[in-house]
């Protein structure tokens, strides 16, 4: 509850602000998410990355950590959540401009492997359908998340990693590769300023060791 309040308070104001100014666009997008979502990629109408779009990015940035959020939430009370690796949680304790570039080259690495290479390249290569790579590289981005968790019971983190997945994927096949990394950055930008505050206010975190 400390969570989500803590969330709500400091997230919620600029996520309602922006839902106002662009509640037209999001629409749309919802729209062609959930269609895309339901294997439909062809109902995406890609456009031109401009600078206008910045906004729109970081609310599908903190779209991805609610909709993360809640299903890890969901599946945590059906069936318990296990606790984050030591690692993980060290590296919050970095200056926060060495975690700054840190998740800059995370999310600059995975985007490349996981959208452009995954997405963008082989279905070129292999003529295999899109959405079953799609698939396969919700999988496999999910999976190797889940090591970052202990215990045999980091599996139930597999589900909410592979559905935030298809954030990225659909920002890729939108907005484009860079777009992808600009809204996989204010992702992680946006959860390590919520996780450094949450341990300011209230002390260790409830997912950690």
């Amino acid at each position: 509850m400390k969570e989500w309040f803590l969330f709500s308070v400091l997230v919620l104001p600029f996520l309602l602000i922006g839902l106002y100014f662009n509640s037209s666009d999001l629409s749309k997008l919802l729209t062609e998410f959930i269609r895309f979502v339901l294997a439909q990629p062809n109902a995406i109408t890609s456009v031109t990355l401009v600078l206008a779009d910045a906004s729109i990015l970081l609310l599908i940035g903190i779209f991805g950590i609610l909709f993360s959020g809640v299903s890890d939430d969901i599946i945590g009370l059906a069936i318990g959540s296990p606790k984050r690796k030591k690692v993980l949680d060290d590296i919050h304790k970095y200056s926060f401009f060495k975690t700054l570039l840190i998740f800059v080259f995370t999310a600059a690495s995975e985007e490349l492997i996981f959208r452009g290479f995954f997405l963008g390249v082989l279905p070129r290569w292999t003529g295999i359908q899109f959405y079953i790579l799609l698939l396969i590289s919700n999988a496999v981005f999910a999976y190797l998340h889940i090591f970052n968790y202990k215990g045999t019971g980091r599996a139930v983190k597999f589900i909410p990693l592979f559905l935030t997945s298809f954030v990225f994927a659909y920002v890729f096949l939108k907005f484009g590769l860079i777009a992808c990394f600009l809204v996989h950055f204010f992702h992680n930008f946006i959860a390590t300023i919520f996780y450094r505050l949450y341990l300011f206010y209230f002390g260790k975190h409830p997912s950690s060791i």
